[in-house]
């Protein structure tokens, strides 16, 4: 990364950093993590954050897909789903995201988000819109509005990029959701990958999401997991640097949180040279919470510490024959998984002087070793394509 790239990116580290904190309420599980943590105690080991893959089937065929959705254009009705929702409102989560697939193709996603704000746990869909229709959105406006987010998947405002990418006719079902989502003033968010097909629309995609009322605009690199197992990592160029910052100028209603910069992540952070030390945190520690505050569920109940660690390797158990989920933390693979993402037992990460760097994530570099056969650190992934 050259000395100009570099600068720029420090001017938009600056320009994030005072709107860091809004993102709710993921921000407020870190916070409660680090307080925790700074205090001496122990990991939390209490299921607060729960993302749930309520159906493997999506209508999209999206070439990077993480979950490697199975394809399927037809409502699913499971009958598990019901069940599982119900063990999850006697957890102590706060904090549950809806996932795919696509988790709108599931017939019981309202039933399950009225049962969760019933109980006041802040709830989070992940959608391409095909579910998005008057019904859905009347349904939703009868609940406390304020603990639901609808996250939507773009990943360009060129309708042409973006169908490339997710599937013929996925601009359209974007488009239709976010006009009948800004009729009702409904927190929206609106969430791009960044591949080498859109890395250039960034901007116009952030202006997109402002003129359609979006609360939130989210991005993240592709990452080489999943179906994207072979794709070229995205890296950081000045083009997509001032493309960011223009956004941080014209923020206004719509606010950039939660971006992700994937395999690019390490020399984001060593451009920035911000923390040249991590003050004796373990920040590989903070970064993962797997198995600390986290855990995922697929369709049929089966735990997993998070949704890049679902290997049969990993599985914890079902929520439909747990007593307490908060038992799950005290499982051997549990303290297991709690154990593999600290610095100190990663073998080439134990003894590199960036301390500053969190070392990344552990499912990626698990996922990338049973492909290759090679287990490396995150900043080495994709370095043989």
């Amino acid at each position: 990364m050259n000395d100009e790239t570099s600068n720029k990116l420090k001017l938009f580290y600056n320009l994030q950093k005072s709107s860091e904190g809004d993102y709710f309420p993921d921000q407020v599980l870190r916070n409660i993590d680090l307080e925790y943590y700074l205090s001496g105690n122990k990991d939390i080991c209490k299921p607060l954050y729960i993302t749930w893959n309520i159906t493997n089937s999506c209508n999209l065929n999206c070439f990077f897909c993480s979950a490697r959705a199975k394809h399927c254009n037809e409502p699913i009705k499971n009958s598990s789903t019901l069940k599982i929702a119900n063990k999850i409102i006697k957890s102590e989560c706060v904090y549950i995201s809806l996932l795919g697939g696509e988790p709108t193709l599931n017939t019981d996603i309202l039933e399950c988000v009225k049962l969760f704000n019933s109980h006041h746990i802040f709830t989070e869909i992940v959608t391409n819109g095909v579910g998005i229709n008057e019904h859905f959105v009347e349904e939703i406006c009868k609940l406390e509005k304020s603990l639901i987010r609808i996250k939507l998947s773009l990943d360009s405002c060129n309708e042409e990029v973006n169908d490339k990418i997710r599937g013929k006719g996925a601009f359209r079902l974007v488009k239709d959701a976010l006009r009948l989502l800004a009729s009702k003033d409904l927190n929206t968010r609106l969430q791009m990958v960044v591949c080498e097909n859109n890395k250039n629309d960034i901007l116009s995609t952030y202006k997109f999401a402002q003129e359609n009322n979006c609360k939130s605009f989210g991005f993240s690199f592709v990452m080489p997991i999943g179906r994207g197992i072979q794709l070229k990592p995205v890296k950081i160029n000045e083009g997509i640097v001032d493309q960011l910052i223009e956004i941080k100028k014209l923020e206004k209603t719509c606010k950039l949180q939660k971006f992700g910069f994937g395999i690019d992540g390490f020399e984001y952070f060593k451009s920035l040279n911000a923390v040249k030390d991590s003050g004796g945190i373990d920040l590989s520690r903070l970064k993962c919470s797997a198995c600390r505050y986290r855990l995922n569920l697929d369709e049929n109940g089966d735990i997993y510490p998070c949704d890049m660690l679902r290997f049969p390797e990993f599985k914890l158990g079902n929520i439909l024959k747990c007593n307490k989920l908060s038992n799950i933390f005290n499982k051997k693979v549990s303290k297991k998984i709690r154990q593999l993402s600290l610095r100190q037992n990663k073998l080439e990460c134990k003894n590199c002087k960036n301390t500053w760097c969190n070392t990344g994530c552990l499912g990626m570099c698990i996922e990338h070793y049973k492909s290759k056969g090679i287990m490396l650190p995150m900043c080495r992934i994709g370095e043989e394509n």
